[in-house]
């Protein structure tokens, strides 16, 4: 397999994730079906098969254009997917002006937007925000810093914002004014947000880190970190891990997940919206599912 298929399977499983349309495992267990010729063009046949599989004539045509749509997404992805330039944590100055937006077209504003997002790794940063009436700015050891002096129009801030969304995103984000989902971008992912304020769109995209850490790496004292496991060996309770935004919610339930998918045998289901952190169900103990909490129409039933 080339790496250019690599890259546009890879893409695809990411948006059948993303749109709950499938888990880890089912693109697993359907690649391993199609064997050594698999390609995208066969990937999204079986994924469209197994969906439509059924269906009425009208649901199954929604499915092949939800599909088509996101095979296109993934050419696109895998076709844009290089490396971020080195960078020295903390200097910007490597990144490109904002000043250019007002002239830039949604195809340029779409490339800028994906070498901005593969950049915050390099730059030691965990988000990127993009907001109307502010210069943008990143958070770098929960600091916030701007990035460029300029001042995002209500006009920059939407070509950013919408840059990289599906026709059928654009159609959500303005019928409801805000818009959750999760973005991959070669190796990295990203949790986004999308609002729309009295000033104009603004946008957050924070970058999931690429493994899952363990409670200690969180910064949990070994004592505390002890007594958690412990908690979790029990069959019956409700712990509630709560906080402002960017304590470290999201990371903790993944810790504490990844450590009853390693001690126990059971089916764990995890439900985030969207689905930001994907417990692995082959090197574990447990069976897992992974869903977003709103569900698609497409999705009457799984891909099995």
């Amino acid at each position: 397999m080339q790496d250019s298929d690599y890259l546009e399977l890879n893409a695809f499983a990411q948006l059948l994730q993303a749109e709950s349309l499938a888990t880890a495992d089912d693109c697993d267990a359907l690649v391993a079906e199609l064997g050594d010729g698999v390609s995208l063009e066969s990937f999204a046949q079986l994924v469209i098969e197994r969906l439509c599989e059924g269906q009425s004539e009208e649901t199954a045509q929604a499915v092949l254009e939800k599909i088509q749509s996101l095979a296109q997404e993934a050419i696109t992805q895998a076709a844009a997917q290089t490396e971020a330039p080195p960078a020295t944590p903390g200097d910007y100055t490597a990144l490109p002006s904002f000043a250019d937006l007002p002239s830039l077209s949604d195809e340029e504003a779409a490339e800028r937007m994906k070498f901005l997002l593969s950049s915050l790794k390099s730059l030691g940063c965990s988000d990127f925000h993009i907001a109307a009436g502010a210069p943008p700015f990143v958070r770098r050891q929960l600091e916030i810093e701007r990035i460029d002096s300029y001042v995002l129009t209500a006009d920059d801030a939407q070509k950013l914002n919408f840059a990289l969304l599906t026709n059928e995103q654009k159609r959500e984000m303005t019928e409801h004014h805000d818009l959750g989902y999760a973005l991959a971008l070669g190796d990295s992912r990203f949790r986004v947000a999308l609002m729309d304020t009295k000033n104009g769109i603004a946008g957050s995209y924070r970058l999931v880190p690429d493994s899952i850490s363990t409670l200690e790496e969180l910064g949990f004292l070994p004592d505390d970190a002890v007594y958690l496991r412990r908690l979790l060996d029990y069959n019956n309770g409700l712990i509630l891990v709560t906080g402002p935004l960017g304590a470290g919610k999201t990371t903790t339930l993944g810790a504490m997940t990844d450590i009853v998918n390693e001690k126990r045998r059971d089916h764990i289901i995890s439900i985030e919206d969207p689905i930001e952190i994907v417990q692995q169900s082959s090197s574990a103990k447990c069976a897992t599912s992974t869903r977003s909490k709103t569900r698609s129409p497409l999705r009457k039933r799984g891909i099995w």
